[in-house]
């Protein structure tokens, strides 16, 4: 195989990776967001439910049969992606699909450097057989010049 082919499939390599680095930072966007954006929104529901909780209170104190439905209110409570089941597998995912990125950029990276070996070993020969042939010239040269 020639140097330009390996350069190519190095070339090949690098867009692979730029799309992967890509994609693992969009995920990594995407897991930010859902805690930030969850943690924000349960926080805000919770407050609400408290707030709710606070007047139901106020207005039922003393009536025990509504008194369950009080406690089984605090129960509503949002949890938050720590505890939330459908939110830890959805980070475990995100997780995921990371790693699988990164393992594949560090197949690509080892096949480019197996690439940039074999490049450097064409050179080799390229510089080798050069240099043969400048000894023959030189010889060639030495042996027209002894003949004069």
């Amino acid at each position: 195989m020639s140097k330009a082919y390996y350069r190519s499939l190095i070339s090949s390599n690098n867009t692979k990776i730029r799309n992967y680095n890509s994609r693992i930072s969009k995920v990594k966007k995407i897991k930010d967001n859902i805690r930030t954006k969850f943690d924000t929104e349960i926080t805000d529901i919770n407050v609400y439910l408290v707030d709710c909780m606070q007047s139901l209170e106020g207005g039922i104190d003393g009536v025990t049969r509504v008194g369950t439905v009080y406690d089984n209110l605090g129960y509503l409570k949002e949890s938050y992606d720590a505890v939330d089941g459908n939110l830890v597998s959805c980070s475990e995912n995100l997780n995921s699909e990371i790693t699988r990125c990164n393992d594949k950029i560090a197949r690509l990276e080892a096949q480019n450097a197996t690439y940039e070996s074999k490049i450097r070993e064409i050179e080799r020969r390229e510089a080798e057989e050069r240099r043969k042939q400048l000894e023959a010239m030189m010889d060639a040269a030495r042996d027209t010049l002894k003949f004069w």
